[in-house]
């Protein structure tokens, strides 16, 4: 199925992600992985190791780890970092799709809320707000499954 023709919707109140038949909970505050998507559709993001989305009352986030990298942006065999951006969104928005969600990642500006530097991915997810495992989502996944 095509990132394109995908139909999924995101209720905000409950976070239900609805792709034809598969539901998904999505919860506010909490980062998914879609690395997947922002690599398949835009080459901007093929530099990043991994690229978070998330959602909360008033803004979209997203989150970019680069390997390799310190944070002047130099080359540094040790380093990860992590990026975040956010852009704000419509409070009463009631769903957003998945479509959305790809549009979200190819209009971001790469201006950065801010930028940490670490010594491994591992350590720069354990810094993102979340209780619980990172879950990948992508248009082709049934469900949801943790990293």
């Amino acid at each position: 199925m095509s990132v394109a023709n995908a139909e999924i919707g995101l209720k905000l109140k409950n976070q239900r992600i609805k792709q034809e038949e598969v539901v998904m909970e999505i919860e506010i505050g909490k980062y998914y992985d879609v690395t997947e998507l922002s690599k398949k559709v835009y080459a901007e993001y093929n530099v990043f190791e991994k690229v978070l989305f998330c959602v909360d009352k008033f803004r979209y986030w997203i989150a970019r780890i680069q390997v390799g990298i310190n944070e002047n942006y130099e080359t540094q065999k040790d380093a990860v970092i992590l990026e975040r951006e956010d852009i704000d969104r419509d409070p009463n928005e009631k769903e957003i799709f998945w479509q959305q969600i790809a549009l979200i990642l190819k209009n971001a500006t790469f201006d950065n809320y801010d930028i940490h530097q670490y010594s491994s991915v591992d350590d720069a997810l354990s810094m993102l707000p979340s209780d619980e495992k990172i879950k990948k989502l992508t248009a082709d996944s049934s469900s949801p499954s943790k990293r």
